[in-house]
């Protein structure tokens, strides 16, 4: 059994859900007494009888009191406690403890030890024998989020990962605090693109990937910018011309007999490879426009466009193509013409961004394989 939801997780609340209903304890108490069938229970409980049947089956579902047959014809039966009722018994004292001493002018019952003396109770720690008092005990929280001061937020920290083993490297060298750290420290306003960083081991359709960016300052004066990591199992150019998908404005289309040498030497390399794809394009978009949590969330959705016009195909099975969207909230909020604006351009810097990293993006020939950059195939 668990607490409520979104209430402090605790055994106490536990507890109460069996037996703080009313007549629950007062039941317990008479079965404590030795009283066990239920017309008896009932008299010296004065619960209507109906309330009383569903409080006793409660009891009994929850392992507190059991059933014992007494009589056979017509079926009778009496309620004994369980051993987790008899744990109950210190409980019930210490709350007849507490009543005499701030609700009662003379106590009603008094309880006698086997000492000869009045029992007083009292809780003691089992492993020292000491009475225990509130100066005595610190509570230790075995929940994650909660705290003495009540639950605690615990911020979800977004991530996704790039899928490149088997590409070369060390398979032994992984990204780790320290390495969050120095990415951290070591950011600034120039932002390096090809194969550095998350984009070393990125591959597009056979083509040498990597990490690029780029930025847009929109007619409203909102800036929205991306990075992405362009690790996809689609091709980021056209396979009948060479030109690539995600340019801006008007195509430059390779000469003919340069594409058709870079088809067949990306078709060698594809072949020698012989590896299957393992992919992911991973962008954030970033704005400095503030915006509710629908809003980015619609950023993000709308960015996914960008991929779209710079890889085909994409989203596929073989992809993990995720876009992150944020606002530092430092600009004026958009208008709703002015957010179909950043919407759009989340699009547009995402396509550019996946160009400028394939062409920021140099070759490689090792272990991993041989993933010619685009700029290898057809020149700057």
């Amino acid at each position: 059994m668990t607490s409520q939801k979104n209430s402090r997780p605790c055994s106490i609340a536990d507890a109460l859900a069996v037996v703080g209903e009313k007549y629950a304890l007062l039941v317990l108490r008479e079965v404590f007494f030795g009283v066990h069938r239920f017309d008896a229970i009932a008299r010296n409980v004065g619960a209507p009888r109906d309330i009383l049947t569903a409080r006793l089956r409660r009891l009994v579902d929850a392992g507190v009191l059991e059933k014992v047959l007494y009589n056979e014809r017509p079926a009778r039966y009496e309620y004994r406690a369980t051993k987790a009722g008899q744990e109950l018994r210190p409980v019930l004292l210490m709350l007849m403890r507490w009543g005499d001493r701030h609700l009662a002018d003379v106590p009603p019952t008094v309880w006698q030890h086997s000492c000869g003396a009045d029992l007083d109770p009292a809780i003691t720690c089992r492993a020292c024998g000491e009475e225990v008092h509130r100066r005595d005990v610190t509570p230790r929280f075995q929940v994650a989020g909660w705290s003495a001061e009540g639950h605690q937020v615990v911020p979800v920290v977004p991530a996704a990962c790039v899928f490149d083993l088997g590409r070369g490297g060390d398979w032994r060298a992984r990204p780790d605090a320290a390495t969050g750290r120095a990415a951290c420290e070591a950011a600034g306003t120039e932002v390096a693109q090809g194969g550095v960083g998350a984009g070393t081991g990125a591959v597009a359709g056979g083509l040498k990937g990597g990490v690029g960016t780029a930025s847009a300052t929109l007619p409203c004066g909102a800036t929205v910018g991306a990075l992405v990591v362009v690790n996809a199992a689609g091709s980021v150019f056209d396979p009948t011309t060479g030109a690539l998908y995600g340019v801006p404005g008007r195509v430059a289309y390779p000469e003919p007999d340069v594409h058709e040498a870079a088809s067949r030497r990306l078709e060698e390399t594809r072949a020698g490879s012989g590896l299957p794809p393992l992919n992911t394009t991973l962008a954030v978009v970033a704005t400095d426009a503030p915006l509710t949590r629908p809003q980015a969330q619609k950023l993000a959705g709308t960015s996914h466009d960008g991929l779209a016009r710079a890889i085909r195909p994409v989203h596929l099975m073989h992809d993990g193509d995720t876009v992150f969207a944020l606002a530092t909230g430092s600009g004026e909020p958009p208008s709703p013409v002015d957010l179909n604006a950043v919407l759009a351009a989340g699009a547009d810097v995402v396509a550019r961004a996946i160009t400028r990293a394939v062409l920021a993006a140099e070759g490689v020939d090792g272990p991993g394989g041989t993933f010619p950059s685009y700029r290898d195939l057809y020149g700057s």
